[in-house]
């Protein structure tokens, strides 16, 4: 089992993110043989941080020599499918810098 993990910012529902990861998962499947297309992908939330929440993809391969190929393939098919439906993968900043000539 591999895994790719993904940030994405709270307030997106989370049916929206199972899709997304979805939909990722189907198109990378068509885009390789090396993945078990025949295994649904395990979605689920890793963890639940300050700033976003982790998700996980994971799948099985039909070939480990192709594990690296798949995980940047993978990579590449969430930042168009999210770009697509305009959704942010970033950690988003949710901190104020605050300038230090207003301090003093």
């Amino acid at each position: 089992m591999q895994f790719v993990h993904f940030n994405i910012a709270y307030g997106v529902p989370a049916d929206i993110v199972e899709s997304l990861l979805k939909t990722i998962w189907e198109q990378t499947c068509k885009e390789t043989n090396a993945l078990n297309a025949d295994r649904d992908p395990e979605i689920s939330v890793v963890e639940t941080g300050d700033h976003a929440v982790n998700w996980r993809l994971g799948y099985k391969l039909k070939n480990l020599y192709q594990m690296l190929e798949v995980e940047c393939l993978i990579k590449r098919v969430a930042y168009e499918v999210a770009e697509e439906q305009k959704i942010e993968l970033q950690t988003p900043l949710t901190h104020n810098i605050i300038d230090n000539k207003l301090l003093t």
